[in-house]
């Protein structure tokens, strides 16, 4: 068995991978990468804000900077176990996207969400390869996923206008402060 290399490309629909990037420890990525893929095989998030603090991310989200694209390797050995073998059992062309699926997923909720630390995946979206597959099959998965992203994409411009006009109505702090977190997880959702 031989090393997997994949060339993860964080450009312009990549922004909030591309955030969180930017304020990681220099050197970390590769390492953390595979971290989160192991726990997203295992229906979990990595708690990545032992690592990285939410405050930064969130200032660099809010202060728009445009970044340059880049392409970062990360190179998966036998060694690796689960993570090799899930990375292997991929298409080499989807590798990078799934990878990058997979960190948006858990900077969302373990960065930009005030949920707990180790919050639970819903159960079928990721397996081992060893592991029975799901109800459905691989093109399905695929099918729903699509379009799930798709609902979640329809006109977020619209529906963070319409959400901001709701909230101007109340005049208790604590509500808008709640709105403004769930506006924010919004807007970061239709960015990433």
């Amino acid at each position: 068995m031989s090393s997997i290399t994949v060339g993860v490309y964080l450009g312009k629909k990549d922004r909030l991978v591309r955030y969180w990037y930017e304020v990681l420890p220099k050197g970390q990525f590769p390492m953390l990468v595979k971290y989160c893929i192991q726990s997203y095989l295992r229906n979990n998030y990595f708690p990545l804000q032992s690592i990285c603090d939410s405050r930064l991310l969130k200032e660099q989200i809010q202060a728009k900077s445009e970044y340059v694209p880049t392409q970062r390797n990360v190179t998966f050995t036998p060694e690796d176990g689960p993570v090799y073998q899930w990375i292997k059992s991929l298409e080499s062309g989807y590798r990078s996207e799934e990878i990058k699926n997979i960190l948006k997923e858990t900077v969302v909720h373990t960065l930009l969400n005030d949920a707990p630390v180790y919050a639970v995946r819903p159960m079928g979206q990721a397996t081992y390869a060893n592991e029975a597959p799901t109800p459905y099959g691989y093109e399905d998965a695929q099918k729903l996923t699509l379009l799930k992203r798709e609902a979640m994409m329809e006109d977020a411009y619209g529906v963070w206008d319409k959400m901001g006009m709701q909230n101007s109505n109340h005049n208790d702090l604590e509500n808008k402060k709640e709105a403004t977190n769930k506006n924010f997880s919004h807007l970061v959702n239709y960015l990433g």
